[in-house]
């Protein structure tokens, strides 16, 4: 498994950084993916140009990004559902779409 984890964080309105992050242990109910792609979307611009979005102000360090692909490496002792190297796509905060389901609903089996 690939050690870097190049994160973009916004320390507050305007400063976006890069920086290495540790890369976690899943807990129980918790699946760790290696990310191939992540998007930036206009929520995580108007952060960084603003600081906030309505009532949410960033008051501190904020990962960016939740619009992303990626590969099951690591999953907890209770997760049944997934295996590793599944691929995903998922919007953080709102679906997760398992694309081997997906993929075979189009008659394609991604392994």
């Amino acid at each position: 498994m690939d050690k870097d984890n190049l994160t973009v964080v916004l320390h507050s309105k305007g400063d976006l950084r890069l920086e290495q992050r540790p890369i976690p242990e899943p807990g129980p109910n918790e699946v760790l993916l290696q990310m191939h792609s992540v998007g930036i979307c206009g929520s995580d611009v108007h952060f960084w140009q603003n600081g906030r979005i309505g009532d949410f102000v960033v008051k501190q360090p904020m990962v960016l990004g939740h619009e992303a692909s990626g590969r099951v490496v690591k999953v907890g002792s209770a997760v049944t559902h997934l295996k590793p190297y599944f691929v995903l796509m998922m919007v953080f905060l709102s679906r997760l779409l398992v694309l081997e389901e997906w993929w075979c609903w189009l008659g394609l089996v991604l392994r």
